[in-house]
């Protein structure tokens, strides 16, 4: 894949798992997330293919997650 749309996937991932402060400040609600990444024009020329590559990408990242848990 991308080095670029890897590390932009990664931030957003740690930036999920550092927590949201709920508002009375108790504790933190940790947010995990799938995320799946297309490009136009080198994943799909329209709007269908593109949204088949990123829900391919989402579950191969998902089934990584899960490997390494």
């Amino acid at each position: 894949g991308d080095p670029e749309k890897g590390e932009i996937i990664k931030n957003i991932r740690k930036k999920l798992a550092e927590g949201i402060q709920t508002r009375d400040n108790e504790e933190n609600i940790v947010i995990t997330a799938s995320i799946g990444c297309a490009a136009y024009p080198q994943d799909g020329a329209n709007y269908e293919e593109l949204m088949h590559c990123a829900d391919l990408d989402m579950y191969a990242s998902k089934q990584a997650l899960k490997m390494e848990n």
